[in-house]
């Protein structure tokens, strides 16, 4: 279990991350915790992330392959409405597996 604590220009997040194996798949979830160590910073907007994160199964009938699943859950607070949070995550979304592939295709 790790405590994750990241800053953006005006937000920061909490989060507590833990990283498993299991059956062959990989995990790699998390989620936003309050924790004394970390009080809201004067300034900043304290954003939130729900359950989510990676899971990574191996297809056993593709070696070189396997299947992606992001969950992601995030709350940015403030003045922006979450319509619009959750229609640019899709576009971030996209993009950052669309990162992922080209990274992976260079790797071979």
């Amino acid at each position: 279990m790790q405590l994750v604590y990241k800053l953006m220009d005006y937000r920061d997040f909490v989060q507590v991350r833990i990283r498993a194996r299991k059956n062959g798949s990989y995990y790699i979830v998390g989620r936003s915790v309050d924790f004394p160590g970390c009080p809201p910073k004067p300034g900043l907007i304290r954003g939130e992330n729900g359950p989510g994160g990676y899971i990574i199964q191996p297809i056993l009938s593709r070696p070189n392959a396997c299947t992606f699943i992001w969950i992601l859950d995030t709350s940015l607070k403030g003045w922006l409405p979450q319509y619009l949070i959750d229609q640019t995550l899709s576009s971030i979304l996209l993009r950052s597996y669309k990162n992922l592939e080209n990274y992976v295709q260079q790797l071979t």
